[in-house]
Parts: C-alpha cells; structure tokens; sequence
C-alpha cells in the first residue's frame, strides 16, 4: 500500500501566533511514528531554513523542510539541498531603499521580535528585516515607544507603500495584521510546488490554514487535505468542497486531529 506523504504548514498550524506549540510537540511524532502503513510528514512554510529546521528539531519529522514559499527544499536529515531556486534577495538594496525615504533598516533575528519585544531598543521608526531569509523579505515595521518596539499600522501602510513602488513588479508584497509585518515574495514562489517531486508516487496530503496554502491543497490527493478551526473562511470553505475535514481544534491540537484522520484513511 502506498505510503502519505503529509505537508504541514507552520504558522497557524504546528504553532500558534506566539511561535508556541500548543500541545507538547512530542504527542506528535508518537503519533507519526506509531502511523501503520507509512507515513512521511514534511513542513511547508513561508519560513526561512533557519527558522523551520528550529521548528522541525522539536517533532523531528523523517521529511523534508519546504522554504520560503517552495523556493528551497533541504533534508534536515542527510543535511541535503534538494532545491535551490537562486534569486537571492538583496538586503543592501532595500536598506538603501528605504533610508532614501528616511526609515532605519535592521536585520535581525526577528522571532525574538515576537517573542520577546522588550529586548529590543531604540528611538523613532525602525523596521526590522528577518536575517536569515535568502529568496523572500519579512519587513516587522515598528515604532518604538519609550524604548519598547510597538505595532503602528499607519506606519506599516507607509512602509508598505514605497516596497510596492520599488519592488511591486517581481514581489507579491501583503502584509499580516496578527504579527505587524510585510511579506514579500517573488512573484514566481508557489507553496505546492516541489510537493510531487517529494512525494513521488505516495498519497499526497497537506494541512494549512491561509490562502497560500490552498496551493497546497490542489497538489493533494482526493480528500486528503485539512485545516484547523483558525484557518480562514476561505480555507474552511475550499477544505470542505474538497472533500477534506476541518478540525473544531485549533492549532497543534488540529494538527493531531489531521493525523488521526489520515490514520483512518489508510
């Protein structure tokens, strides 16, 4: 019988908008490893390599870490590229960009903006760029407030405007209300990608909560997709039309639920 190859996206999903897991993250591969009938669960995520493979140690799942929006693809496991699209961001020429129009540029690792803000000091307006990304940027726009990093949306607007002057035509530029930040993603960057590369002639399944991740989902085999309760409207919506099931549970637990759900499917 063939084996489920699973792909999970991160954010939403495995954890929640606190980079948290909200079961212990060993619940989860129990059950991935106690899965009759083989069963690989790779991670999909927009996130950078360094981020997905903290992420990853945590359940260390025997599948691949899909990047960045499917730009790169890497076996955590034989520490292997499998994919490298190229294309590599230039960080130098945004930094330039935006002190033109009078915001500071930093690069840093922005998880620890999110987890622990009050590290982080400084005066007026400050964007903060994630490090570690290679094809994509993630902007965190923040304006500091005696000291501490704050959410400002006129800001964010202001931030986002001159991205899509410079760089609307190459990026898709959106931007996330629950973590404050701007995205932007080559244009040519789609998550389902790679996914039948990976899976070859195994089921496909997939688990995500945004519209990014329907991309996924059109990649999956017949039945074989699923969202948690967070998920979006629009998700719930493709998730249940497509035969799939929507979890009443919410994040990790979600995740779990999937799981079982494939564990009757085979």
């Amino acid at each position: 019988m063939k084996t489920i190859d699973a792909f999970f996206d991160v954010d939403g999903c495995l954890i929640n908008e606190k980079y948290q897991f909200t079961i212990p993250p060993k619940k989860l591969t129990e059950v991935i490893k106690g899965f009759e009938g083989g069963l690989r669960v790779h991670l999909n995520s927009n996130r950078s390599l360094k981020s997905l493979i903290g992420i990853w140690e945590m359940i260390q799942t025997e599948g691949v870490l899909i990047y960045e929006n499917g730009l790169g693809v890497f076996d955590p496991k034989t520490n292997r590229f499998i994919q490298d699209s190229g294309g590599r961001f230039c960080k130098v020429s945004l930094s330039k960009q935006l002190r033109s129009m009078g915001f500071k540029l930093q690069v840093i690792d922005t998880d620890r903006l999110i987890t622990n803000p009050g590290e982080f000091t400084g005066n007026g307006a400050i964007v903060f760029c994630e490090q570690s990304r290679e094809y994509t940027a993630t902007l965190y726009p923040r304006l500091m407030v005696e000291g501490v990093p704050q959410i400002n949306g006129g800001l964010i607007e202001q931030v986002r405007d001159v991205l899509h002057e410079k760089y609307g035509r190459e990026y898709n530029i959106s931007t996330s209300s629950l973590y404050g930040n701007i995205l932007m993603t080559p244009k040519s960057a789609l998550k389902g990608q790679y996914m039948k590369t990976v899976a070859g002639d195994s089921f496909i399944a997939s688990f995500g909560d945004q519209i990014p991740d329907i991309l996924m989902f059109k990649e999956s085999s017949p039945g074989l997709i699923g969202c948690p309760n967070n998920s979006s409207l629009e998700v719930k919506k493709f998730v249940r039309e497509g035969g799939g099931t929507v979890s009443p549970k919410n994040y990790t637990s979600a995740c779990l639920d999937f799981l079982k759900y494939l564990k009757g499917f085979r």
